[in-house]
This record gives C-alpha cells, sequence and structure tokens, in this order.
C-alpha cells in the first residue's frame, strides 16, 4: 500500500514518538521531493535494504533513539544526496556490507 502517493511535493515528514515497529519495504514511495524525515524515537529494528530507496531526493534522515539492532547492506546505496544520518542511542549489533559504501553522510 503505498500511503505517501499523493504527496509527490512533500519535503518534510516527521513521525517521531508514534510507536512505529515495521515499515513495509516500499512504505515510503511517492515521496519525490522529501528532503527530511524524521523517525526518531520509534520502534524501529531493522532498517532494510530498500526502506529509503525510493526516496531519492532525501537529504536529513534522524532514524535516534529507535531498536535497531541491523542495518542492511546497501541500505542507502540510492540515497545519493543524503548528507547527515542521525542514529544515536540504538542498540547495533550488525552493519552490513557496504551500508554506507558510495555516500557522503555525516553520521551521528
Amino acid at each position: 500500500m503505498h500511503l505517501f502517493i499523493e504527496l509527490s511535493s512533500l519535503n518534510i515528514l516527521q513521525l517521531k514518538s508514534n510507536l512505529i515497529e515495521l515499515i513495509e519495504k516500499e512504505g515510503f514511495y511517492g515521496l519525490d521531493s522529501l528532503r527530511i524525515l524524521e523517525l526518531y524515537n520509534n520502534r524501529i529494528k531493522k532498517v532494510n535494504k530498500d526502506l529509503f530507496s525510493s526516496i531519492k531526493n532525501l537529504e536529513d534522515l534522524n532514524i535516534e533513539m529507535n531498536l535497531i539492532e541491523i542495518i542492511d547492506e546497501e541500505c542507502f546505496f540510492f540515497n545519493k544526496k543524503l548528507r547527515f544520518l542521525k542514529i544515536s542511542k540504538n542498540p547495533i549489533k550488525l552493519i552490513g556490507k557496504n551500508a554506507f559504501y558510495d555516500t557522503h553522510i555525516n553520521i551521528e
């Protein structure tokens, strides 16, 4: 289901503190103009490989204060404009091979 298909001009999406546990593979499909995504203080456990792949213009991603244990390999491969990744306060156990390959991200 593409919840955001009608919001292609949206620039900022704040989903902080919503008890989100899982976001489907194409959960952000249709957010063509999205630059800033706030997902902090939720219950997300894993950053899947294709989770953010449809958000080509994403520049700033905040996924702090979740329950993230795994960051899949090449999960930010399609986010060439991503510059800021806030990921602190997560119990990360595994970062997949090339998770940040070919990126220029400032990680906090």
